[in-house]
């Protein structure tokens, strides 16, 4: 899967960004490929880890399959009775599973 001129450009900036701050917040309107793009992200930073937070399991699975159709990187889940290990290169997680006080004490 090839990205868009306009997904491109925003994975460069992104890029760039990160010679001058340690995190970025990339911004784009719906169906514009935000999934696809930070799928490339992922892969761009490769071995190190990446965490991908959304909202909704729908958003979490569709992650999940796209980030391996484009890049090959199988993501694991940390959502509800689902643990990701600490070793996974790529860790889709929920938000409300992320916010629950036994999570970030483990």
């Amino acid at each position: 899967m090839g990205l868009r001129a306009y997904q491109m450009k925003a994975r460069q900036d992104i890029h760039t960004g990160f010679s001058n701050f340690d995190r970025q917040l990339g911004v784009l309107p719906t169906g514009s490929g935000k999934t696809i793009l930070f799928s490339r992200m992922a892969q761009d930073f490769q071995p190190q880890h990446t965490l991908i937070i959304a909202h909704r399991e729908e958003l979490i699975s569709q992650a999940v399959d796209k980030l391996e159709a484009a890049t090959g990187i199988e993501a694991q889940v940390e959502m509800g009775d689902d643990r990701a290990s600490l070793d996974a290169p790529v860790v889709v997680a929920s938000v409300q599973t992320l916010m629950r006080e036994t999570r970030r004490n483990r």
